[in-house]
């Protein structure tokens, strides 16, 4: 059956007019009229509108079980060796590309077209604008999340490599679409950013991996629920890897973790008997918190303890109050409990006072 034939065979199973269709999906009747008569075809990007609307899925739209049969995808696969045993770039580019758009929902092909263009070095207008357009359907219609942001990953990029200044605008755009503070986003950052906005951005990306794997070991103890010298094991792991953090004079937020930890290593020590252990990590808490009032803080405050961070954390001095008040309430604590209310007041007027 023809594309028109079955379009016409599936508006009158859904009951719907000419008119009706077209309303819906944004177009005349006379351009239905048309498709149905096979005097023009919908545009690309109208037939997963039309796939909605009737209630199918894209290969049952184009009947892909018939057009696209084994012998259609050797004689593709065919055509695409010879192209690329023969060294035409640009055939090659035009297989994939007339591929997709006879499967426009094959976004693994999407992908494909993208990685042949970065190795060969497609960054031409021509070729660029059409991975810009494949790239706007895939974000459009790919359900796929890893998939999409594979893209994504390939048109920063690419859109880096191109000497058009238009083309090469477009980088920040999909650099932008990737997820922050995730592993996808620092493989490309090199291509958007530089100088100290791209060791600023490798930094943040540094503190969440190390972040990740402190949390990942604190899940595991919180999950076996040991003994008080298993949880004192874990917690050294965490805040030995969260050490590296502060070793490198990176602070705010990504410091209270490791607070938390000193916070529940001291009390285990004190369940345990080792006062000494559970002062040093009392010490190191107030002398870290201190550190955020101190005269050298005030004249260069720290990018991490002034702003908000994301998914809705407190901001670092925020934090740091509720931990001095946990501090004060614990009966672990009652040894240093004058130099816990000390810093407390300090630390309450002094970024109170800054915020109002």
């Amino acid at each position: 059956m023809e594309l028109g034939e079955r379009l016409k065979d599936l508006r009158l199973r859904r009951g719907f007019t000419q008119e009706q269709a077209g309303q819906i999906l944004g177009v005349s009747a006379q351009a239905v009229s048309k498709w149905e008569r096979g005097l023009t075809l919908p545009d690309v990007l109208m037939m997963p509108r039309i796939a909605v609307l009737y209630r199918i899925s894209l290969d049952e739209l184009y009947d892909m079980d018939a057009y696209y049969s084994r012998k259609h995808n050797e004689e593709y696969n065919e055509r695409l060796r010879q192209a690329k045993q023969e060294g035409d770039p640009d055939r090659v580019f035009r297989l994939i590309a007339d591929e997709i758009e006879l499967r426009p929902d094959s976004f693994g092909e999407y992908l494909h077209l993208a990685d042949y263009a970065l190795k060969h070095g497609m960054t031409a207008k021509p070729y660029m604008e059409q991975l810009i357009l494949f790239a706007a359907r895939a974000e459009r219609w790919c359900r796929e999340e890893k998939l999409r942001h594979a893209i994504f990953r390939r048109m920063v990029k690419l859109c880096s490599s191109a000497e058009d200044p238009d083309i090469c605008a477009h980088t920040k755009e999909y650099y932008e679409k990737l997820p922050y503070f995730r592993n996808i986003r620092e493989t490309v950052t090199q291509y958007v950013l530089d100088g100290d906005e791209l060791t600023q951005e490798e930094n943040r990306n540094i503190l969440y991996m190390l972040q990740s794997a402190a949390d990942l070991i604190r899940a595991r103890m919180y999950r076996r629920n040991g003994s008080a010298e298993e949880n004192l094991r874990y917690l050294r792991m965490s805040s030995q890897i969260l050490e590296a953090v502060t070793e490198e004079k990176f602070t705010g937020f990504y410091e209270i973790p490791l607070l938390l930890d000193y916070y529940s290593m001291a009390k285990l020590y004190t369940e345990l008997q080792e006062p000494e252990n559970a002062a040093l990590c009392i010490r190191r808490i107030l002398a870290a918190l201190q550190r955020q009032i101190s005269p050298d803080s005030r004249k260069n405050p720290s990018e991490f303890a002034e702003e908000s961070q994301p998914y809705g954390y407190k901001l670092y001095w925020a934090s740091g109050l509720e931990l001095l008040e946990q501090m004060e309430r614990a009966d672990e604590f009652a040894p240093f409990k004058e130099d816990i209310r000390k810093l407390y007041e300090e630390y309450r007027m002094y970024f109170y006072k800054e915020k109002k």
